[in-house]
């Protein structure tokens, strides 16, 4: 692998993705407007990041091969280029709002753990159940105290699994069908139990149900999580710390472990100060 050692050329900070009739992507489109308050840390960071020397420093052969598709003769990191990050929203200007860009966010995440930040080690830190915990956040509703996908014999992985397939899904129908397509790939032998295992997990966080199956629910909860995340990057850029974030997830150097903690902590409780964010 060889990265792109071009200067990027300037992209839009702010960009619209729109579908067509068919459903499929047109090309992202630049939103004319400035940028907000919290979206304007785009532009030191990315001062930062086009100087950042991202690397891999693997510890073994066995982590080579691991991230290895030997069916297809290539590494699952398909390159490393790419290091600029904008904000891009889906149709509509306050529709979701994640931040792509970066080549480090399509790294595999058995490589993640090996990326290095100007030479030295880096760490990364995401929030548990964050979805489930805007949910919670949107009805201003504190979570319960104890494990929210711990049911007695059930693998939490399914209950996981149950709200990955919820969130996003049109219908209830919809969500089922998706969870029973997973189950086919790993555990067939659980595909009776599909629905019951729903329905168990919705029972629980009945107070959250009824936000779900409804679209604009899956982009205010991408808005949130979005904005959650430029405030994290702020938070660290004011310490002159330089962030990588995937998502729910983010990067820093090692010896900012500390730091990054205390600005996920900070940047969720500036949209909901009730709920305290599981870090981990």
């Amino acid at each position: 692998l060889k990265k792109n050692a071009k200067l990027e050329p300037d992209k839009p900070l702010l960009q619209i993705k729109q579908e067509s009739s068919q459903g499929e992507e047109h090309t992202n489109r630049p939103l004319d407007r400035n940028l907000n308050h919290d979206e304007e840390v785009l532009i030191p960071l990315n001062k930062k990041l086009n100087s950042l020397r991202v690397d891999l420093s693997l510890p073994n052969y066995s982590v080579y091969t691991n991230n290895w598709n030997f069916t297809a003769g290539q590494s699952k990191l398909r390159h490393m280029s790419g290091t600029q990050l904008s904000r891009q929203f889906k149709s509509q200007d306050g529709n979701g709002g994640r931040l792509y860009g970066h080549w480090v966010q399509q790294c595999p995440s058995g490589l993640r753990p090996y990326i290095t930040f100007n030479g030295k080690p880096t760490i990364e830190l995401d929030y548990s159940s964050m979805q489930l915990f805007l949910l919670y956040g949107m009805m201003e509703i504190i979570p319960p105290d104890d494990d929210l996908y711990e049911f007695a014999r059930i693998d939490r992985i399914w209950m996981k699994a149950i709200l990955t397939r919820s969130v996003g899904a049109k219908t209830r129908d919809e969500a089922i069908a998706s969870l029973r397509a997973e189950m086919v790939a790993t555990s067939p032998k659980l595909l009776p139990r599909a629905e019951e295992f729903f329905d168990l997990f919705w029972e629980r966080h009945k107070v959250v149900y009824h936000l779900l199956f409804k679209g604009e629910t899956w982009a205010k909860l991408q808005y949130l999580d979005s904005t959650i995340a430029l405030r994290v990057l702020k938070l660290l850029l004011s310490n002159n710390i330089v962030c990588i974030p995937i998502h729910d997830s983010f990067i820093v150097q090692k010896q900012h472990e500390v730091e990054l903690r205390t600005a996920m902590q900070t940047a969720f409780k500036s949209l909901f100060p009730k709920i305290e964010p599981m870090i981990k």
